[in-house]
């Protein structure tokens, strides 16, 4: 499982932009550089993964617990659809808000 500390200690946000950025210098750790690689999804989008503690998480979604300093309850969702646009202000908990339309309904 996740641990927010540690993440929080280790890894910093540039929210606008959706990228992530190492806090410190370390073992294979490029200061500056933004952090995990693009690979292709089933459907042919491109995704950025990041590898942390010996865990690969979609960036978008570490990008999203630095941002609400939360764990999510579900999925991360995009409200523009575009899986590359990682900012803070285009993503959101598809869970939370599948439970908050279901209470506005």
């Amino acid at each position: 499982m996740l641990n927010l500390a540690k993440l929080i200690n280790n890894i910093c946000c540039d929210p606008a932009k959706g990228l992530l950025y190492w806090k410190q210098t370390g073992s294979g750790r490029k200061m500056g550089v933004p952090l995990g690689k693009v690979r292709l999804d089933q459907k042919g989008n491109r995704v950025r993964e990041v590898q942390f503690d010996g865990i690969t998480y979609q960036a978008k979604f570490l990008i999203y617990v630095l941002c609400a300093k939360k764990i999510p309850a579900g999925k991360i969702g995009h409200f523009d659809e575009d899986p590359e646009n990682l900012s803070f202000t285009n993503l959101y908990d598809v869970e939370l808000m599948e439970s908050i339309e279901s209470m506005v309904a």
